[in-house]
């Protein structure tokens, strides 16, 4: 009897301190994100899932080691890790989100798309998987879908920055200039941003308002002076006024500063 009672409290007592090992690389990995110390982080969480692979909180694990794999560019690693969490927890929002930004960047979009949708079952008013759904709906070609993922976004709050640009693209790819250009100065007038500028400056070159373009690539510009894209807007607006030196100057400057090639290539063929 005596010897039974040992072994019990042999048990707990080991128990005890494989608990205490368990939350102290917890509590390390943490520390170690926090830090960007992507390794680290990697090896303390994997040791606190073999300490206690039981545990309860081990989906809350997994979903930090996927993101550490992620940040380091392991997305196989990455999804097999949300993968298991989501084995333990199916209607874990956070996992399906962290899933669906892995399969992105691995280019995997249909997957993502069926997690975020997931996550809209799960919480029907959460920003990030309506955003990324209406993307990707809108790379898709599915515009009623896109649409009305970012006016939930809006209908929640009228001021929300990806409800005001998921609209913006939105009515851009359905060829609803002026519409377009309604959002994107409702969100300039929220956010003076250089980008903002250029998407309007854009939007008002497809409309041929070539001085409201002028307008806009000056604010654009004084906000940052290395936009790339803001260059190249001008460069093509001096080549339709036939000012070809001036063309070829903001040209080069576009380049030098990373300008989208797809976008070079379209102005200047």
């Amino acid at each position: 009897m005596i010897r039974n009672l040992l072994l019990v409290i042999l048990c707990i007592s080991a128990m005890s301190v494989s608990a205490k090992d368990y939350y102290e690389r917890v509590d390390s990995a943490d520390i170690y994100i926090a830090r960007q110390r992507w390794e680290d982080a990697e090896r303390t969480l994997k040791e606190a899932l073999r300490l206690e692979p039981g545990n309860i909180l081990n989906s809350m694990l997994l979903s930090n080691l996927g993101y550490v794999q992620h940040s380091q560019g392991k997305l196989d690693e990455a999804i097999e890790s949300y993968n298991i969490g989501l084995a333990m927890t199916p209607n874990s929002l956070i996992l399906k989100k962290h899933r669906a930004n892995a399969y992105i960047d691995a280019g995997m979009t249909d997957e993502a798309y069926e997690d975020l949708a997931d996550g809209i079952k799960i919480d029907p008013n959460d920003i990030e998987c309506r955003n990324k759904h209406g993307l990707i709906a809108l790379a898709k070609g599915e515009l009623d879908v896109a649409k009305a993922d970012f006016e939930t976004i809006l209908k929640n709050d009228a001021s929300t920055t990806e409800g005001l640009l998921g609209m913006t693209i939105w009515a851009d790819y359905s060829g609803d200039y002026p519409t377009a250009i309604e959002y994107i100065t409702q969100l300039i007038d929220k956010e003076h941003r250089a980008e903002n500028y250029f998407t309007r400056a854009l939007l008002y070159v497809k409309t041929n308002n070539l001085p409201a373009a002028d307008d806009d690539v000056r604010e654009g510009l004084k906000i940052d002076n290395r936009y790339g894209d803001l260059y190249l807007i001008r460069a093509y607006l001096h080549k339709l006024r036939y000012r070809n030196e001036e063309a070829e100057i903001d040209k080069k400057l576009a380049i030098e500063y990373n300008a989208d090639a797809q976008l070079i290539q379209q102005f200047f063929p």
